[in-house]
């Protein structure tokens, strides 16, 4: 019933881009985007993306869509960007890593970077989820695809998750493919066999973890969870990578609750997770640090920690690539 849908929406992106004439502009502009809706991980390459850019620039602005914050376009400095329902979670959690950064968000990607054109006179500025952005020029376009679900059911928004045809993938500087290590071998190669097709470099990100944090500051190692019972709640775009990197680490026993991508924690959702964690017993409450960004402010019990993770990326081969060389070669 949705395919008829789908055909439409296909044809309002493909007259986008055959007559839209995309503005280009006297700074740098990267775009990190994925091909379907949902999480693929584009905010922590955006952070990786930014301290790479810090190393030549002074001046470094990222675009964001706000997801999960009301509807007004804001200009802010990291420092002041900390609220979730002002800025949103991503904004939040990326002001938080990177304070000497200037964030912008709103609704029109085009219509914000004008604003900072004008504005800010940025050295460089990175669009988080840009692949779509038909207006703007970009001088690197970066997508990430979730190995899990790639290309969804092969249909285009809303029979499926598409956004974009997959071809677009051979208009991108670089592929990046995410939570790659939970699938089997044989699926990997198989996917990053197709995904060479599109004659672009492919790429493997993955996730370890990098300690956890209370919400006073205190940090422990990962070793921590060792042996402990755990409750991990999510409310990301794919919330079981979060878990299977939980499993990894080896707690006792390890209890999961999966919330919607963005989800805006209330008071009660605090108090229904303890209820749920005394009654099982666990000795800690575990999320991710975007999550934590909205449930620390809701007051929680000493014990919801948050797991800090740190990215690691692959060649094609599984070799381990410094971020540094793989940037380099696209943004330089």
């Amino acid at each position: 019933m949705l395919l008829p849908f789908s055909l439409l929406y296909l044809l309002a992106v493909t007259c986008l881009r055959l007559f839209l004439r995309p503005r280009r502009y006297p700074f740098l502009v990267v775009g990190v985007g994925n091909l379907t809706a949902g999480g693929t991980g584009k905010t922590t390459l955006v952070e990786i993306i930014v301290r790479n850019l810090f190393r030549k620039f002074t001046r470094v602005v990222v675009v964001s869509s706000g997801i999960g914050s009301r509807g007004s376009t804001l200009l802010a400095p990291g420092r002041l960007a900390r609220d979730p329902s002002q800025f949103g979670d991503e904004v939040v959690l990326l002001a938080r890593k990177l304070p000497g950064t200037l964030f912008v968000k709103g609704k029109s990607k085009h219509r914000l970077v004008e604003i900072v054109a004008r504005q800010t006179e940025p050295d460089a500025v990175v669009i988080d989820d840009a692949l779509q952005s038909y207006h703007i020029k970009k001088d690197v376009e970066i997508a990430l695809l979730d190995a899990l679900n790639p290309f969804d059911n092969g249909f285009l928004l809303p029979a499926g998750l598409l956004r974009d045809l997959p071809i677009r993938l051979r208009r991108v500087e670089v592929i990046i493919l995410t939570n790659s290590r939970l699938l089997p071998a044989q699926e990997k190669d198989t996917l990053i066999k197709r995904l060479k097709g599109y004659h672009r470099p492919v790429f493997s990100m993955n996730y370890r973890e990098a300690g956890i944090t209370e919400r006073s500051g205190k940090t422990f190692p990962g070793n921590f969870l060792f042996g402990k019972d755990i409750l991990a709640f999510a409310g990301i775009g794919q919330p079981f990578s979060f878990f299977a990197l939980v499993r990894e680490m080896q707690p006792r026993r390890l209890f999961t609750v999966a919330y919607p991508d963005h989800y805006c924690y209330q008071p009660q959702d605090v108090v229904e997770l303890v209820a749920l964690g005394e009654r099982l017993g666990v000795d800690c409450w575990l999320m991710t640090e975007k999550d934590a960004v909205k449930v620390w402010r809701l007051d929680p019990p000493e014990k919801f920690m948050c797991l800090r993770i740190a990215a690691f990326f692959e060649d094609e081969k599984g070799r381990e690539v410094a971020i540094d060389n793989l940037l380099r070669n696209f943004i330089e």
